[in-house]
């Protein structure tokens, strides 16, 4: 089989959750014989080619800083959509794996389409392929439930603290206009008043796209039902059924009272805001009186300097914290056999859908300490594989940090060894190919 990964993003030599996804997957397909290749922009509007290991990379070009708001939208196409097609063509796959899709990129695979009907595979790895808001947390803070409405969306992203009085007095005025219009007129009404409009009617038009020409990997069962109230086919969802993830495959030896010298942390990410380093810094703080009675790891790439310097400050205040940095995800397995938790405390809007840190985390036997997110509790079980606090609250990460260096906390699991979560996993999209629509449209 010829199997083409869509990577949305400019580099597959990065080493984020998504790329080192993907590269995990292409390199089982290649173990099975298929021809795997990668394509994603190139923001120099040229082609150009390379390589990570045995897999080859195209970068076909593409507008990256396209002022043109009916471009960014997704409304209209421009030129560099041919030279997309025919290099899909030139490679000629069986079935192109996305690993996300914006509404910039939406004229390309129309285009795509018109040409053949490839199949087309999504695998869901941020929230923002549903949220105009790309978090699924509403202007007050609040979980939303994940349904993408014209009338909604709008009133919520418009509501949201920092826009302007004479923005939201418009947004005010036109929403209701434009959502009549819509329900009058469909999809030929398009909103032009304000940015926020035209963000969630792009949105709209991507959900519907991927409704009528794409199979959907949701990654977990909280996301299936979000896809699901927005009115996608059940014949068209799926998630792999990973096996490390299923409680029953949890052994739990919980204990208390047993004070430890010292417990080792481990951190994996971007150091940023949005994924809850500041909230670990204040926490830290907090924990001050404890320094010579934990460590903590940081692995993952410098992206703030603020970040950077408060972990300095601490450093230089006698806490025992390394700053690793980024590492390739083959020596990952070293740093997750030398530490005894894995913090997690992504924030609300981090935007995280299923973390592949914790499957890795949890797949070393490490137990996980994370902020109770959706995507998070469908991979934590609180005192079974770890532990959860509620989310950008400083005070409930630090009783729970707290307690484990007391010792007034212990958990450790025994995992079920037997399950094979590699051989699954590529049996499972292997399948998931099959099942797309042919070339025939059938």
């Amino acid at each position: 089989m010829k199997i083409l990964h869509f990577l949305p993003f400019f580099s597959p030599h990065a080493k984020g959750g998504t790329e080192i996804f993907l590269l995990n997957l292409a390199r089982a397909q290649v173990e099975h014989g298929h021809q795997v290749q990668i394509i994603c922009p190139n923001t120099s509007q040229e082609a150009a080619g390379d390589r990570i290991e045995e897999i080859p990379i195209t970068y076909f070009p593409f507008p990256y800083g396209e002022r043109d708001k009916r471009f960014l939208s997704g409304t209209s196409a421009h030129h560099t959509s041919v030279a997309f097609c025919q290099i899909v063509a030139g490679i000629d796959p069986d079935v192109i794996h996305l690993h996300g899709i914006y509404p910039h990129f939406l004229k390309y695979f129309e285009a795509l389409l018109q040409e053949s009907r490839r199949r087309l595979i999504l695998t869901v790895h941020l929230v923002n392929i549903v949220c105009p808001n790309q978090t699924l947390v509403n202007w007050r803070s609040e979980y939303c439930e994940g349904k993408v409405e014209f009338r909604t969306c709008s009133t919520c992203i418009s509501s949201a603290e920092g826009r302007s009085p004479g923005r939201r007095e418009i947004n005010a005025l036109t929403i209701p206009l434009n959502a009549f219009l819509r329900e009058m007129f469909g999809e030929g009404s398009r909103p032009t008043h304000t940015s926020t409009q035209r963000r969630v009617d792009s949105q709209l038009r991507v959900l519907e796209f991927l409704k009528e020409n794409v199979r959907i990997d949701v990654l977990n069962p909280w996301f299936y039902k979000v896809f699901a109230l927005n009115g996608f086919s059940t014949q068209r969802l799926s998630y792999f059924r990973n096996p490390i993830l299923d409680a029953g495959h949890f052994l739990p030896q919980s204990s208390s009272g047993a004070r430890r010298e010292c417990v080792h942390f481990l951190f994996v990410g971007r150091l940023s805001a949005q994924k809850g380093v500041d909230l670990l810094i204040r926490t830290l703080e907090q924990l001050q009186q404890f320094k010579d009675r934990f460590a903590v790891s940081f692995v993952g790439k410098h992206t703030d300097p603020h970040v950077i310097r408060e972990l300095h400050r601490l450093i230089n205040a006698g806490f025992a914290l390394t700053l690793v940095g980024e590492i390739e995800n083959k020596d990952m397995p070293l740093y997750y056999r030398g530490s005894e938790y894995l913090l997690f405390p992504s924030s609300r809007g981090s935007g995280d859908m299923l973390p592949l840190v914790i499957q890795e985390a949890l797949e070393s036997d490490l137990p996980v300490v994370s902020s109770n997110i959706p995507p998070a509790r469908a991979l934590v079980k609180d005192g079974i594989n770890g532990y959860l606090f509620k989310a950008d609250d400083q005070d409930d990460f630090c009783v729970v940090l707290r307690e484990i260096i007391e010792g007034r906390r212990s958990l450790r699991f025994r995992y079920d060894k037997e399950s094979t979560v590699g051989a699954s996993k590529y049996a499972y999209y292997n399948a998931l190919y099959q099942a797309g629509p042919s070339r025939a449209g059938i």
